[in-house]
């Protein structure tokens, strides 16, 4: 399967500001904001950084560069600035104007409030447990997540999160009940459904992954399960129906290496070979060196 998109908190203080006065700490927090919003990272590195010279207590702060550096690859670095931002708050909780900001697989944003001490430290414990899932560290992930759900026991993020641990940790059974956990306090959302029906498909359940995947589909075409689904359809010999499903995902992201090898791969069980050589060459001009085994082998 594609690489599980995960969950994370950016906190925000909303007001209009103005460049042409000095900028305060929560000038910097906003502006690095704006700039992480539009995927400059670096740049709001940059701002969250000044924020944090002007006031080195200023948990916001470390929370968003924490996120940024996710972003980049810096897992590590961001590790310890949600540590620092989790005692910050831990130790020092202010009630500010801030509203929890999660991140959704297409960059766009949910805004829900973050109106305590316990839901703003339960998301910081979110976003570290998924600092661990992205350095591979799920045993790490899964008790932080345990404390945040502990502290906010209706995020359906935080469950979800825990089904990414539990999956990548082989414990599929674990998965499908925390998807389902989440579901249940979000009945809309897709993300929840397209890990359960993966989960499911791992156990060959593949009924159920299937109708995870279609509802999944029908909440969100935008971020779809197509690859997934096709491949349920390969599995159960259902060439067409795999196909179809591929032609969207690859409609949707024309650069997906794994749709095109694996559309490749039920042309050539319809004897469509010089489609299917097409498809893994594709595949490996955008990076998937194995398809060019394949080529090797079947494409003479």
């Amino acid at each position: 399967m594609q690489k599980i998109v995960t969950f994370f908190l950016l906190i925000v203080i909303p007001s209009v500001y103005n460049y042409t006065f000095s900028q305060t700490a929560e000038d910097y927090l906003k502006n690095g904001t704006i700039k992480f919003r539009n995927g400059d990272f670096h740049g709001a590195i940059e701002l969250y950084n000044k924020a944090i010279k002007l006031d080195s207590n200023y948990a916001d702060a470390y929370n968003n560069r924490a996120l940024s550096k996710n972003e980049i690859g810096d897992v590590k670095g961001a590790i310890k600035d949600f540590y620092r931002a989790l005692k910050l708050y831990s130790t020092n909780f202010k009630s500010t104007y801030t509203s929890g900001v999660f991140i959704n697989p297409n960059n766009s944003l949910n805004f829900t409030q973050a109106a305590d001490k316990n839901t703003t430290i339960a998301s910081v414990y979110n976003n570290i447990g998924n600092s661990m899932n992205l350095a591979g560290e799920y045993i790490l992930a899964v008790e932080h997540l345990n404390k945040s759900i502990e502290l906010d026991p209706n995020n359906s993020n935080a469950y979800l999160n825990r089904s990414i641990s539990f999956y990548y940790s082989g414990d599929f059974i674990k998965a499908i009940k925390d998807c389902s956990k989440a579901i249940k306090l979000n009945p809309n959302f897709p993300k929840a459904y397209i890990i359960r029906g993966v989960a499911e498909d791992r156990l060959k359940d593949y009924k159920n992954a299937v109708k995870d995947f279609d509802i999944a589909i029908q909440l969100s075409p935008e971020i779809g399960s197509y690859n997934e689904r096709g491949l349920i359809k390969y599995t159960l010999n259902d060439y067409y129906g795999a196909i179809q499903d591929y032609n969207k995902e690859i409609e949707l992201k024309p650069k997906d290496s794994i749709a095109y090898n694996n559309r490749g791969l039920s042309r050539y069980f319809l004897n469509d070979i010089k489609g299917a050589c097409f498809d893994w060459n594709r595949a490996g001009e955008l990076g998937y060196i194995q398809a060019y085994d394949l080529i090797k082998e079947y494409c003479k």
